[in-house]
Order: C-alpha cells, then structure tokens, then sequence
C-alpha cells in the first residue's frame, strides 16, 4: 500500500521553495507514494494546477479571510480526511500550524522543514518545547540546520542536512545566446553580467548596481542585467536613475526564460545578505556559467568543494572586490571557462534529483520506524 504524504505550506507561488517541492512532487514514484499539498494563502501565478497535473490532491484554505480559528478547524478535518501517514511541514507558519492541527487529530509525530539561516521568529522556541521530541527537522544547508539549534533550540541530533536539487534544462546554447543577445540589441562578443531572483532585502541589488558602476568605467561595453520582480522594484528603479547606469544596466523583470538568459550571459552575480540554499547560484554553475558571490552563511558549503572553491566569493557588501572578480573573468575567458567547468561537475553530482528523492525516501522510511537520530553518517557513508 502507497505511503500517504500530506505537505503543509503556506502559499504556491512561484518561488524558490515551492518549485522545490513541486518537482519533488513530480518525481516521488506514485506507486509507493500517495501525495497531498495543503496550502492557506492565495498568490498570483501560483503554481496549483502544476500539482494537479501532477497528480497532487490540492487542498485550499483561506486563512486571511476565514480568521485562524476557522482556518485551523478546516485544516484539522483535511488531515483527518486524508489520513496521512506521514506530515511535512514546510517553513515557519506551517511549521506551527501543521503540527497544531496534526496534534488536534492525535497524530504524535512530524517531520518539519526550515530553509532561511536568519534568526528565527521568537515563538518557534515555544513549539520546539511542546512538540521537539515529536519531531524530525529538515534543512537545506547545515547554516540553517545552525540557525535551528541557536534560535529554535532544535537538538541537532534531530535535524537532517537535505540539500536542494537543481536540474538544468537541456537547449541549444548557442542559439539561446543569439535570441536573448537580439531582444537585448547586444552584440554577439558584448560582456553580458547577470543577477536573478526576488527584489528583496536579502538579495542586495544595491550592491549590484555599484558593481555595474565600476566595472563600467573599466569596460563600458559591459552590460548588466537583473531578471525578477518584488517589492524593491520601483526602489532599485529610482537607484539606476541615481547612478545614471543607463542601458549599462538592464531591469528585465520577472521572466520564466531563467536558463536562455544564462545561456546568453558571460559572467552571474549573487550579492545576497543571506539564503538558506542559493537555488539560482547552484543553477548558474550547472549552466557552466562562471559565478561570483558574496560568502554568506548558507554559501560556503556549495562553493568550497574540498580543496578548491568553485565559485569566486567575496564579503557582503564588498563591491570592489566583486567588480575585480567580474572584470577579471570578463577579460580572461580561459580562466572563466575553467572555474565553470569545475562548478558543472561538482554541482551536478552533489545537487542532482536522484540524491535528493533518495534521500527523502530514506527520511520518510526512517519517521515511520521511529527514527530521529541523526544520519549523516550513513549518508555519506553511501557518498
């Protein structure tokens, strides 16, 4: 008989976690794995007939408009309709509620996942007390996994290090390159420098834009692009404005086109303050494209790949030594080409789908023996 799984999140948009989970829902082998997805906040774009098609039972609760009582009621008779076997949580909110309702039901144990390295809200600590014992943590890098033990109190010992998978779409590179190079009207040999992702705090865009400034007054053929939308929007809008970047620096907003504009880009930047997994870094690197990064918590143990780093890392908000980076892989492309080489091997063994899958299949055995030692060991044992 098929384990039942039922995932607890807050909301389905398009968003680094929810694609995560999404693809996770598409490769679990539905013959040994029943799959359900409760979600409880609308968002535009949302990714919900994505698990449809996958064959995901989607259920849906507003919680703003129903008030959390409603809401945790109407969450607690799902679960008992759909008689897990297995509960995952993911993230902050569903981390309390899910195990709130799960409690409700007479369900004694849970697996939860974190995946920020920030410091955590104060009330996870008071969930951790209740309902610790009772659960089996997930994170996507050991940093989070820290930021678990410091803020939550989680016992370490009950926290699997899972990392998230990236798979690169195959496609005509250099086909790609000619189309994105067209509708930017680039020439062919123009340095392309490009950022994606959320504009949020988190990513730092600002200290992208001063990098585009001084790498433009070396290489004023240089030109910057930054794919994605959010609430910083109009911010970074007026700061291009500010720093009279002109076409040196390309707002491209959200775009679904992510591996043509990597295909077509020379160099990907990540400025970001934190991340608990750089999805769009490790996604870079698989594309062979050289990278550079600023070296916060989350990063250091994708990029130092034993004795070799795979990605140029510099400290946040260190846009001089960023720039130096760029516009030295931006002169030197033998030695651009080489870095890349060596960041598409190492992160396609340790960041493919079938580890991650495997992984997960092992975690979900381990909950319902009983499990929650930790594991790491064997893990690496099997390499």
């Amino acid at each position: 008989m098929a384990v039942r799984v039922l995932h607890i999140i807050g909301q389905l948009g398009v968003g680094g976690c929810e694609k995560q989970l999404l693809e996770i829902c598409r490769r679990m082998d539905r013959g040994r794995f029943d799959l359900g997805v409760a979600y409880y906040a609308r968002m535009e774009n949302d990714l919900v007939e994505d698990f449809r098609r996958a064959g995901v039972s989607v259920w849906f609760t507003d919680k703003a408009a129903v008030g959390p009582w409603r809401f945790f009621l109407a969450l607690r008779r799902f679960i008992r309709e759909f008689c897990p076997d297995v509960i995952h949580c993911w993230q902050y909110s569903p981390n309390c509620w899910g195990r709130l309702a799960a409690a409700g039901c007479g369900y004694g144990r849970y697996i939860c996942g974190e995946r920020t390295a920030t410091r955590l809200p104060r009330p996870l600590r008071l969930f951790e007390y209740v309902f610790g014992r009772r659960t089996l943590w997930t994170a996507n890098t050991s940093a989070v996994a820290d930021a678990l033990v410091r803020f939550a109190g989680c016992s370490r010992s009950r926290i699997r290090v899972l990392h998230n998978a990236v798979e690169v779409p195959a496609l005509d590179r250099a086909a790609a390159r000619r189309s994105v190079r067209d509708e930017l009207g680039l020439a062919p040999d123009a340095p392309l420098v490009l950022a994606v992702g959320r504009l949020h705090e988190a990513k730092n865009y600002p200290m992208f834009l001063r990098v585009a400034r001084r790498v433009a007054a070396r290489r004023p053929d240089a030109v910057f692009a930054v794919a994605g939308d959010g609430p910083l929007a109009d911010e970074l809008r007026a700061l291009h404005a500010e720093m009279k970047l002109g076409d040196s620096l390309r707002m491209l907003g959200l775009r679904s086109d992510v591996p043509l504009l990597m295909a077509a880009a020379d160099v990907f930047c990540l400025c970001s303050r934190w991340e608990g997994f750089p999805n769009v870094l490790v996604e870079a690197m698989a594309s062979r494209l050289p990278a550079v990064t600023t070296s916060f918590a989350g990063v250091r143990e994708i990029v130092d790949d034993g004795p070799d780093r795979i990605a140029r890392a510099v400290d946040i908000d260190d846009d001089e030594a960023m720039a130096g980076h760029v516009a030295e892989l931006l002169a030197d492309p033998v030695a651009g080409a080489a870095l890349a080489d060596a960041a598409c091997v190492s992160v396609r063994y340790r960041f493919s789908w079938d580890r991650l899958i495997r992984d997960l299949e092992r975690l979900y055995a381990d909950f319902l023996a009983g499990i929650v030692e930790d594991r790491r060991e064997v893990r690496d044992a099997d390499g």
